[in-house]
């Protein structure tokens, strides 16, 4: 990919190139292709690539404080061009982002004569799980257990919760969902898992969280979500919330 990105405050030049054509992440966990060390830069931030038809594109992972082009704040998935400038966590001590970028691409680039601009982005990313359901089953007293893993940002959580509500529409309202084995999720995903619960709630039973460690454990902790939704250690002890 004939791209890269220049910090406008080191002139520090970040090559956007993947393996086949997979998307670059951005972030400060130290999985992502390019790592941003910074306050309020997420772990998994955002992510740059190629659409089909070769055009470069960022997305916002679901990021607290935000990715921004050219001084607009997008929402999901935006295209880029060259010279674009690209801002990462704007906040009020970064009233201009703490990370102010510019997408360059090179002559071919932008006569659109890279060979990888022909591939669609694949996933998963370099060097991250990327979260998926790994196991969907129904246990006694219909009962939907749901098991996550890896690393949750803005569309695994969006694919996760279409899979829940999908359930719910079909009449399972007892939902146990497994985290062990889920790395990260973002304050997206937070919202999301509020938001099932309220889906649930509202067709009369209810959601309880199990095995939940680590990162994510601290998270939901720190900003009481362990008070807003049951927390178990084992699928067992879940299931009984439900007796």
């Amino acid at each position: 990919m004939a791209w890269e990105l220049k910090n406008n405050r080191t002139n520090e030049v970040y090559p956007v190139e993947a393996a086949e054509g997979a998307p670059v992440t951005i972030g400060r966990h130290e999985r992502n292709t390019i790592r941003l060390k910074g306050f309020a830069v997420n772990r998994f931030h955002a992510e740059i690539g190629l659409m089909p038809d070769g055009t470069p594109y960022i997305e916002d992972m679901g990021s607290t404080y935000g990715t921004f082009v050219n001084g607009r704040k997008i929402e999901g998935q935006a295209t880029v061009r060259d010279g674009d400038e690209i801002r990462l966590a704007v906040s009020a001590g970064f009233p201009d982002g703490e990370y102010s970028l510019t997408l360059k691409g090179t002559p071919d680039a932008k006569e659109g004569g890279t060979d990888s601009g022909s591939r669609e982005p694949e996933r998963p990313r370099r060097g991250i799980r990327e979260g998926r359901i790994v196991n969907k089953e129904i246990l006694p007293d219909s009962i939907l257990l749901v098991e996550l893993e890896g690393v949750f940002r803005r569309h695994e959580c969006d694919e996760f919760y279409a899979t829940v509500e999908s359930a719910v529409l079909q009449g399972y309202v007892k939902i146990v969902l497994e985290l062990s084995r889920v790395e990260y999720l973002n304050s997206y995903g937070l919202g999301i898992l509020v938001k099932i619960a309220q889906l649930v709630d509202e067709a009369g039973s209810g959601v309880v969280i199990a095995g939940a460690q680590g990162l994510v454990l601290k998270l939901f902790s720190s900003i009481g979500i362990d008070q807003r939704l049951p927390m178990v250690s084992t699928i067992e002890e879940a299931r009984e919330r439900f007796v």
